[in-house]
């Protein structure tokens, strides 16, 4: 009966400090995968992390669901039962510096095999770190806005109240969040700040004489709040399978642009009672590419680092930028259909994208938000609002058609991208763990000691039927001894 109680209690021992440990190893790959979530990661490349750290750290078996606040993970442990936590995200930025820090961090994990405590050190270290200060936020969005207020037809005076604008919308959006404002109530008020901000600094503007345009400044103010990486991680999700993801991000997406709606239009109802924009000047051939170039070139660096992106990958999102942009004049010029112009340009920019995440080892989403943010439809935004502002129904309809066929050819490169880097990944993936489990030994060890302590488990019950059976094999052994020294006493009276 003590030796039972033994058995029983060195199996329970076993079970809880596996319970234990693998309490540790989840909590560090959640923490991990909410800090990438909490950066705008995609989802899919979350459920990866967190796989693969577990993975690294012995895990025979791993369930992993994410949604867009919140993760929810379980490891199977030797007994058979389950270790699971879960985790809110109750914030998500664009910190695309950050996110990468993630993401090489569950890199090295899984690389390296850090004890579990100096991992969650390192997490923990992490959360506090790579947060740009509010002055850079605000300077590049200022640069950005006022880029774009110059890529849409606006003059180098329209720039002026563009940036300074956006780069307020800017630093006020990041006291917002600090204060805890609703996401959707944030939008709104910074859409209404910004929309009557741009009226007044144009107005002002023209009382010294010169001229201003109230709707390229409006446009490139509006490309602030525009929720273009919510839209891209929608879709991608939507095609990669995470369906309830998907959804909840492009329904986000939705109520964040009627948000938007409802700040610039209350705005542009109140500047058409006090003040008549003049018409933009249209610019042609040569100085028509010149401007648009040099102000996307600027435009999507600024907007880089208003994302949060890190200096040292400026130059491939630039490259991304430029390209896509070359081929999208390309295809203006020789097709001039906006609905396939969008779809080539952005297959092109989500290609060079996925390549350059390989290539440097970073989220391809750093990449291609960059790449394709001149295409998100700010002017045909405020084209539409505008027009139903000024009960203007032909010409909201034109500039709404155009703006669907803008968002659809941006949806339809990036699906066809998606799903066949999707069956591709597969394949990617499968030898990146074969080439792991072939370099790194400590992972055969640990699954080894898994399998040893399966058995054992195994042995303990064994051990207890055996000590619960009648004692045949000893009573056997007795009567035997018996019978040989009875033969012996026998022998010696003899």
């Amino acid at each position: 009966m003590e030796n039972e109680e033994r058995v029983i209690q060195n199996h329970i021992d076993n079970s809880e400090s596996e319970r234990t440990y693998f309490d540790k190893v989840l909590a560090v790959a959640i923490e991990v995968g909410c800090g990438l979530l909490s950066c705008g990661c995609p989802v899919g490349r979350v459920e990866l992390a967190v796989e693969y750290i577990c993975n690294a750290y012995g895990a025979a078996a791993v369930s992993v669901s994410t949604f867009p606040s919140m993760i929810i993970a379980g490891v199977r442990i030797a007994d058979g039962s389950q270790v699971s936590q879960l985790k809110r995200v109750y914030s998500i930025s664009n910190n695309f510096a950050k996110m990468e820090a993630y993401n090489q961090l569950s890199r090295d994990i899984c690389a390296k095999k850090y004890p579990v405590d100096q991992a969650a050190e390192l997490v923990s270290a992490l959360r506090t770190s790579h947060n740009p200060s509010k002055l850079i936020t605000a300077l590049s969005a200022g640069i950005g806005a006022a880029a774009f207020t110059v890529f849409y037809g606006g003059s180098l005076i329209d720039a002026i109240p563009g940036g300074l604008v956006g780069g307020l919308m800017a630093y006020l959006s990041c006291i917002f969040a600090r204060l805890a404002f609703n996401s959707y109530a944030r939008t709104f008020m910074l859409s209404l700040i910004g929309g009557v901000l741009s009226t007044f600094l144009c107005w002002l503007i023209t009382l010294t004489g010169l001229t201003c345009h109230l709707s390229t400044v409006m446009m490139g103010t509006i490309m602030i709040v525009i929720p273009g990486l919510l839209l891209c991680n929608a879709i991608r999700d939507l095609f990669s399978g995470d369906t309830y993801s998907g959804t909840s991000e492009l329904l986000n997406a939705i109520i964040t642009t009627l948000a938007i709606v409802a700040g610039y239009g209350i705005s542009m109802f109140i500047s058409s009672t006090f003040m008549a924009d003049v018409p933009i000047d249209k610019r042609v051939g040569l100085e028509d590419y010149l401007y648009r170039i040099i102000s996307c070139f600027i435009g999507t660096t600024a907007f880089t680092v208003f994302f949060g992106g890190s200096f040292k990958r400026l130059i491939p999102s630039a490259i991304d930028a430029m390209v896509t942009f070359a081929v999208y004049l390309v295809m203006e010029a020789f097709v001039g259909e906006i609905l396939l112009d969008m779809l080539v340009a952005t297959a092109v920019a989500a290609i060079l994208s996925e390549v350059f995440a390989r290539t440097i080892k970073a989220p391809a989403i750093i990449f291609f938000v960059p790449g394709v943010i001149i295409f998100v439809p700010g002017r045909t935004l405020y084209l539409t609002v505008n027009a139903l502002i000024s009960g203007e129904w032909g010409a909201a309809m034109s500039s709404g058609g155009e703006m669907g066929k803008t968002l659809l050819g941006i949806v339809i490169g990036l699906i066809v991208i998606t799903i066949l880097f999707n069956l591709i990944s597969p394949t990617f993936h499968s030898k990146y763990l074969r080439k792991r489990v072939g370099k790194e030994k400590r992972i055969l060890t640990q699954k080894e000691v898994l399998q040893a302590k399966e058995n054992l488990a195994k042995k303990a019950m064994q051990s207890q039927e055996s000590l619960t059976k009648p004692n045949c094999d000893s009573n056997q052994v007795e009567n035997n001894t018996q019978t040989e020294s009875t033969q012996i006493n026998e022998n010696k009276g003899e």
